[in-house]
């Protein structure tokens, strides 16, 4: 039982880089920096869901991809306002270790200009229309004065701050609300990946009794929520083929056990 406990923190742990490649889901990492007038808003994508603008791009399929429709994208379907006001996208760019080659990952940049020095943002995401509705994004929304996340999907489009006038019990309600955010989305990613299942399975099938295998599900459920939220701050970045690799190895050594 020992090998198995430190197996599921380790793999758990894992994820943290490489959870967002199951089929029908896409996540995406976006950093949201405000300063003054401007906010810059930098999207980190593993990949690109397969549809139009996949297409478009040619990223992943192409020795050179046309990143253009998806600075687009990004200029359209995120609606950034301050004070009511909306904020103007410019016309983007891709992070320059993106366009070394055809492969994953891609950063991309617009700069949002706002017609004063911002001070409530709304951020209103869309990206689920052209990136597939299964995409979540976890968003890190950072200011002079502090941070928080959020996690944007179809379900959670919208978010809103207040820049340098949140009380300390507005920060503690939005912390929770994000906590309560990542551990759905860590019990939805489980139920919706292979991998994750196939690992669970063989922790099941290894026997025990109810309390012992309860205990097993909960601290995995628990540990991939955690590992998402690093993800979001940048504590843990691992390199997709590590993880993978990792991932395969781990389940064959539970299933040999």
């Amino acid at each position: 039982m020992a090998s198995i406990r430190i197996l599921t923190g380790a793999l758990a742990l894992l994820f943290a880089s490489g959870v967002f490649a199951h089929d029908g889901a896409t996540t995406s990492y976006a950093v949201i920096q405000i300063s003054g007038q401007m906010v810059r808003y930098s999207l980190t994508l593993s990949s690109l869901p397969p549809g139009t603008l996949a297409d478009e791009t040619g990223i992943g399929r192409s020795s050179r991809p046309d990143y253009q429709p998806l600075l687009r994208a990004i200029s359209e379907q995120i609606q950034l306002s301050n004070n009511g006001q909306p904020c103007q996208a410019g016309p983007g760019q891709i992070a320059p270790a993106a366009t070394a080659s055809a492969s994953i990952s891609i950063t991309a940049l617009v700069d949002f200009v706002c017609a004063e020095e911002v001070q409530t943002l709304k951020i209103y995401d869309q990206l689920p229309a052209v990136l597939g509705d299964q995409l979540h994004t976890l968003a890190r929304i950072e200011w002079s004065e502090g941070a928080q996340q959020f996690v944007f999907s179809s379900e959670t489009p919208e978010f809103s701050l207040t820049v340098n006038a949140a009380s300390p019990a507005m920060s503690a309600t939005l912390e929770t609300q994000s906590a309560g955010y990542f551990f759905t989305l860590g019990i939805t990613h489980i139920l919706t990946g292979y991998d994750h299942l196939l690992f669970l399975l063989a922790l099941l099938l290894g026997g025990g009794g109810l309390l012992t295998l309860l205990k097993i599900v909960t601290a995995f459920t628990v540990a991939h929520s955690i590992t998402l939220a690093m993800a979001v701050l940048g504590v843990v970045n691992l390199p997709s083929h590590w993880v993978e690799a990792a991932i395969a190895a781990s389940i064959a050594f539970v299933a040999a056990e």
